[in-house]
Protein backbone atom coordinates (compact mmCIF):
# COMPACT_ATOMS: atom_id res chain seq x y z
CA UNK A 1 0.00 0.00 0.00
CA UNK A 2 1.12 3.67 -0.58
CA UNK A 3 -0.39 6.62 0.31
CA UNK A 4 2.23 9.38 0.68
CA UNK A 5 5.09 10.06 -2.48
CA UNK A 6 8.22 11.77 -2.12
CA UNK A 7 10.23 12.62 -5.43
CA UNK A 8 13.80 13.65 -5.94
CA UNK A 9 13.83 15.26 -9.42
CA UNK A 10 16.81 15.19 -11.60
CA UNK A 11 17.63 11.47 -12.37
CA UNK A 12 14.70 10.37 -10.67
CA UNK A 13 11.64 12.26 -12.77
CA UNK A 14 13.54 14.33 -14.91
CA UNK A 15 16.29 12.95 -17.78
CA UNK A 16 18.39 15.71 -16.90
CA UNK A 17 21.52 14.02 -14.98
CA UNK A 18 23.58 14.06 -18.06
CA UNK A 19 23.37 17.73 -18.19
CA UNK A 20 24.88 18.33 -14.87
CA UNK A 21 27.59 15.38 -15.19
CA UNK A 22 28.80 17.06 -18.30
CA UNK A 23 28.34 20.94 -17.72
CA UNK A 24 31.30 21.83 -18.04
CA UNK A 25 31.71 20.23 -21.67
CA UNK A 26 28.27 21.25 -22.54
CA UNK A 27 29.39 24.72 -22.17
CA UNK A 28 32.52 24.74 -23.55
CA UNK A 29 31.15 23.44 -26.66
CA UNK A 30 27.85 26.17 -26.70
CA UNK A 31 30.94 28.44 -27.15
CA UNK A 32 32.06 26.96 -30.30
CA UNK A 33 34.98 25.40 -28.81
CA UNK A 34 35.36 21.44 -29.83
CA UNK A 35 36.80 19.37 -26.94
CA UNK A 36 39.74 17.30 -27.59
CA UNK A 37 39.00 14.63 -24.53
CA UNK A 38 36.74 13.30 -22.22
CA UNK A 39 36.39 15.76 -19.43
CA UNK A 40 36.43 14.23 -15.61
CA UNK A 41 32.86 14.48 -13.79
CA UNK A 42 34.86 15.10 -10.53
CA UNK A 43 38.04 15.81 -9.72
CA UNK A 44 39.40 14.36 -6.28
CA UNK A 45 39.99 17.38 -3.38
CA UNK A 46 37.58 19.48 -5.31
CA UNK A 47 33.95 20.21 -5.56
CA UNK A 48 31.28 20.13 -7.77
CA UNK A 49 31.86 24.26 -8.69
CA UNK A 50 35.46 23.76 -8.58
CA UNK A 51 35.51 20.66 -10.99
CA UNK A 52 33.68 22.22 -13.98
CA UNK A 53 36.10 25.57 -13.51
CA UNK A 54 38.98 23.70 -13.63
CA UNK A 55 37.61 21.76 -16.75
CA UNK A 56 36.73 25.13 -19.13
CA UNK A 57 40.25 26.63 -17.50
CA UNK A 58 41.49 24.14 -20.27
CA UNK A 59 39.83 25.73 -23.20
CA UNK A 60 39.11 29.50 -21.81
CA UNK A 61 42.32 29.56 -19.34
CA UNK A 62 41.89 33.68 -18.37
CA UNK A 63 37.63 33.35 -17.92
CA UNK A 64 37.01 34.02 -14.25
CA UNK A 65 35.62 31.20 -11.63
CA UNK A 66 32.20 33.65 -11.35
CA UNK A 67 31.71 34.19 -15.21
CA UNK A 68 32.58 30.41 -15.96
CA UNK A 69 30.19 29.04 -12.81
CA UNK A 70 27.62 31.76 -14.22
CA UNK A 71 27.75 30.75 -17.60
CA UNK A 72 27.48 26.81 -16.80
CA UNK A 73 24.53 27.84 -14.47
CA UNK A 74 23.02 30.24 -17.00
CA UNK A 75 23.37 27.05 -20.09
CA UNK A 76 21.45 24.79 -17.79
CA UNK A 77 18.67 27.19 -17.12
CA UNK A 78 18.40 27.20 -20.83
CA UNK A 79 17.97 23.34 -21.28
CA UNK A 80 15.64 23.71 -18.17
CA UNK A 81 13.17 25.42 -20.19
CA UNK A 82 13.97 24.06 -23.43
CA UNK A 83 15.03 21.10 -23.86
CA UNK A 84 15.34 18.26 -20.62
CA UNK A 85 12.80 15.52 -21.03
CA UNK A 86 10.83 13.66 -18.14
CA UNK A 87 12.26 10.12 -17.41
CA UNK A 88 10.42 7.34 -19.75
CA UNK A 89 6.98 6.44 -17.88
CA UNK A 90 7.34 9.23 -15.19
CA UNK A 91 4.50 11.51 -16.21
CA UNK A 92 1.95 8.48 -16.01
CA UNK A 93 3.30 6.87 -13.05
CA UNK A 94 2.19 10.33 -11.01
CA UNK A 95 -0.57 10.36 -12.79
CA UNK A 96 -1.45 7.05 -11.64
CA UNK A 97 -0.75 8.04 -8.01
CA UNK A 98 -2.64 11.16 -8.40
CA UNK A 99 -5.60 9.43 -9.21
CA UNK A 100 -5.57 6.98 -6.47
CA UNK A 101 -5.56 9.93 -3.87
CA UNK A 102 -1.54 9.18 -3.28
CA UNK A 103 -0.27 12.67 -1.75
CA UNK A 104 2.41 14.09 -3.37
CA UNK A 105 5.38 16.15 -2.84
CA UNK A 106 8.92 16.68 -4.08
CA UNK A 107 12.50 16.84 -2.39
CA UNK A 108 15.10 18.47 -4.30
CA UNK A 109 18.95 19.46 -4.35
CA UNK A 110 17.79 21.59 -7.23
CA UNK A 111 16.71 25.12 -6.38
CA UNK A 112 13.42 26.18 -7.93
CA UNK A 113 14.92 28.77 -10.52
CA UNK A 114 15.92 25.80 -12.27
CA UNK A 115 13.03 23.36 -11.51
CA UNK A 116 9.85 25.64 -12.22
CA UNK A 117 10.40 26.45 -15.64
CA UNK A 118 10.71 22.62 -16.40
CA UNK A 119 7.77 21.48 -14.47
CA UNK A 120 5.81 24.30 -15.98
CA UNK A 121 6.98 23.52 -19.57
CA UNK A 122 6.35 20.10 -18.78
CA UNK A 123 2.96 20.29 -17.58
CA UNK A 124 3.92 18.57 -14.29
CA UNK A 125 3.66 20.90 -11.67
CA UNK A 126 -0.05 19.99 -11.12
CA UNK A 127 0.89 16.61 -9.66
CA UNK A 128 3.18 17.92 -6.34
CA UNK A 129 1.39 19.81 -3.55
CA UNK A 130 4.62 20.98 -2.26
CA UNK A 131 8.21 21.02 -3.82
CA UNK A 132 10.36 21.43 -1.27
CA UNK A 133 14.30 22.01 -1.78
CA UNK A 134 17.56 21.44 0.17
CA UNK A 135 18.56 25.21 0.17
CA UNK A 136 14.86 25.81 2.00
CA UNK A 137 15.55 23.32 4.39
CA UNK A 138 19.04 24.70 5.30
CA UNK A 139 20.82 21.23 4.39
CA UNK A 140 21.53 18.30 1.94
CA UNK A 141 20.13 14.78 1.55
CA UNK A 142 23.08 13.52 3.99
CA UNK A 143 20.62 14.98 6.60
CA UNK A 144 17.14 13.75 6.63
CA UNK A 145 15.85 16.67 7.75
CA UNK A 146 14.43 17.55 3.78
CA UNK A 147 12.67 13.77 4.14
CA UNK A 148 11.04 14.40 7.47
CA UNK A 149 9.94 17.96 6.21
CA UNK A 150 7.52 16.29 3.67
CA UNK A 151 6.31 13.63 5.50
CA UNK A 152 5.19 16.24 8.45
CA UNK A 153 3.85 18.16 5.07
CA UNK A 154 1.60 14.82 3.87
CA UNK A 155 0.69 13.70 7.13
CA UNK A 156 1.03 10.06 5.86
CA UNK A 157 2.23 7.16 7.56
CA UNK A 158 5.80 6.69 7.12
CA UNK A 159 5.32 2.55 6.37
CA UNK A 160 3.32 3.99 3.67
CA UNK A 161 5.20 6.34 2.34
CA UNK A 162 7.76 6.05 -0.66
CA UNK A 163 10.46 8.01 -1.13
CA UNK A 164 11.81 7.67 -4.81
CA UNK A 165 15.54 8.62 -5.27
CA UNK A 166 18.22 7.79 -7.88
CA UNK A 167 21.19 8.97 -5.85
CA UNK A 168 22.89 6.27 -3.77
CA UNK A 169 24.09 8.69 -0.90
CA UNK A 170 20.39 10.14 -0.30
CA UNK A 171 18.97 6.57 -0.40
CA UNK A 172 21.31 5.59 2.22
CA UNK A 173 20.26 8.84 4.30
CA UNK A 174 16.74 7.90 3.49
CA UNK A 175 17.03 4.12 4.73
CA UNK A 176 19.29 5.24 7.68
CA UNK A 177 16.08 7.15 9.17
CA UNK A 178 14.11 3.97 8.42
CA UNK A 179 11.74 5.52 5.50
CA UNK A 180 10.53 3.36 2.67
CA UNK A 181 12.30 3.92 -0.44
CA UNK A 182 11.64 2.92 -4.29
CA UNK A 183 15.44 3.26 -6.12
CA UNK A 184 14.80 4.54 -9.85
CA UNK A 185 17.53 3.44 -12.20
CA UNK A 186 19.37 5.89 -14.11
CA UNK A 187 22.45 5.63 -16.33
CA UNK A 188 24.25 8.54 -15.40
CA UNK A 189 23.95 7.57 -11.19
CA UNK A 190 26.03 3.82 -10.97
CA UNK A 191 26.05 2.17 -7.84
CA UNK A 192 23.13 0.12 -9.59
CA UNK A 193 23.72 -3.53 -7.00
CA UNK A 194 24.39 -1.49 -3.70
CA UNK A 195 20.84 0.54 -5.20
CA UNK A 196 19.20 -2.57 -5.56
CA UNK A 197 20.51 -3.87 -1.86
CA UNK A 198 19.08 -1.17 -0.11
CA UNK A 199 15.77 -0.42 -1.39
CA UNK A 200 12.53 -1.66 -0.41
CA UNK A 201 11.61 -1.54 -4.09
CA UNK A 202 13.90 -0.95 -7.05
CA UNK A 203 12.72 -0.11 -10.61
CA UNK A 204 14.34 0.23 -14.36
CA UNK A 205 10.77 1.51 -15.50
CA UNK A 206 8.09 2.70 -13.36
CA UNK A 207 5.59 0.08 -14.05
CA UNK A 208 7.50 -2.02 -12.02
CA UNK A 209 6.54 -0.83 -8.64
CA UNK A 210 2.89 -1.57 -9.35
CA UNK A 211 4.84 -5.62 -9.42
CA UNK A 212 6.39 -5.52 -6.07
CA UNK A 213 4.24 -3.06 -3.81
Amino acid sequence: MIKGAIFDMDGTLLDSMYYWNNLAEIFVKSLGVKVKEPMPKYIEGKTYRETIVENVRKYFPDMSYEDIIEGCFEHIKVLYRTEIQPKKGAVEFLQKLQSMGVRICMATATDKEFLIPALGRLDMMKYFERITTCSEVGIGKSDPLIFRDCLEFLGTEKEYTYIFEDALYAIKTAKADNFKVCGVYDVNEGFEEEIKALSDIYVTDYEEFWENI
